[in-house]
């Protein structure tokens, strides 16, 4: 039987805690120069303007939408307003709608101020012309909050299956 040499626990643990302490030095560096100075005061700066800037258009009754807007009346008003939105975008990109769905969802409820507005369509075209409906949509306001998108390619087309919800503000309503 051969007798082994006992072990140097020095060889070990000297390079092991140089290491770890080399690895906590140059994480206290990266996060020293990842954070620019000053950023804490600013964004308090910031979240305290924003809260004045609420409070002043709460008070002065000025939160409305604009004219023409998704948004701008009841909910129910609101589904047909995003309904003719983006049928005169497909017609405008030169898209087929096989389906056009649009629904209130749900009314705000715990102090929720925002009330969805459902979205679900399909849609056919050529690729460029599917890319111009979504680029359209993309561009209108209140933004469309997209759920699932699905576009299939075709042999010359390709199809489109869309689910959004668009947020109205309740506070911006008459």
């Amino acid at each position: 039987m051969s007798r082994r040499e006992p072990m140097d626990i020095n060889r070990i643990v000297l390079p092991v805690t140089a290491g770890a302490a080399a690895a906590v030095l140059v994480f206290l560096a990266l996060s020293t120069l990842a954070s620019p100075s000053g950023f804490s005061g600013r964004m308090g700066e910031l979240e305290q303007s924003l809260g004045k800037s609420e409070q002043e258009i709460r008070s002065s009754g000025s939160l409305t939408y604009a004219a023409g807007s998704v948004c701008e009346t009841s909910q129910a008003q609101a589904v047909e307003a995003l309904k003719g939105r983006v049928q005169a975008a497909a017609q405008a990109a030169g898209v087929t709608l096989a389906s056009l769905n649009a629904a209130p969802g749900p009314q705000g409820q715990g102090g929720m101020t925002l009330s969805p507005v459902t979205l679900q369509l399909q849609a056919s075209g050529h690729y460029d012309q599917v890319m111009g409906l979504l680029a359209s949509l993309a561009n209108d306001k209140p933004a469309i909050f997209i759920d699932s998108a699905d576009l299939v390619s075709k042999t010359s087309s390709v199809d489109l299956k869309l689910q959004g919800r668009v947020f109205c503000s309740n506070d911006a309503r008459p």
